[in-house]
């Protein structure tokens, strides 16, 4: 079996392709605020999303200007439910470059996808999960980030 072959056999088998929808938290919303201060942030409370489901990708936006700046983000799941308590389980960190940001709401790379999401999205087995993020300091003066996910809601598991 040929590799794209073989990867059509996965996706097909994986995919309730009628059922899958892409989905953000939180909705209607522009995102939590989560401060560069390595400090955890709840994005989603765990009575939110009580469904299993994939993570996807992750929604940011600036809140304010900034010149240059590099920071890690980490996303979780898990821990009480609470504006500063840490995530139980880290399931992504992502490395942030962005360069002379001139507005509020703009970022380098938004938003940023997984890659191949129905194949390499992260499976969250859910009874009231909270999901919550954290921003490293950063050296050259980081910048608070409006946060969210983009998740994905009907695959097999």
């Amino acid at each position: 079996m040929s590799l794209k072959a073989l990867a059509q056999s996965i996706y097909n088998g994986s995919v309730g392709l009628s059922a899958v929808r892409y989905r953000q938290e939180p909705t209607a919303a522009a995102g939590v605020a989560v401060a560069d201060d390595s400090a955890w942030d709840q994005i989603i409370a765990g009575t939110i999303l009580t469904a299993e489901h994939w993570l996807a990708g992750l929604n940011l936006g600036t809140t304010a200007t900034q010149v240059d700046s590099e920071q890690v983000i980490g996303e979780g799941i898990g821990g009480a439910d609470g504006a500063a308590t840490a995530a139980a389980t880290l399931l992504v960190e992502v490395d942030l470059n962005y360069a002379n940001v001139t507005a509020v709401g703009e970022i380098w790379q938004p938003p940023v996808f997984f890659p191949i999401p129905m194949l390499c999205s992260i499976e969250v087995v859910a009874n009231g999960t909270r999901h919550a993020a954290e921003i490293s300091t950063s050296v050259t003066g980081g910048l608070a980030l409006s946060v969210g996910i983009t998740y994905i809601i009907g695959m097999r598991g």
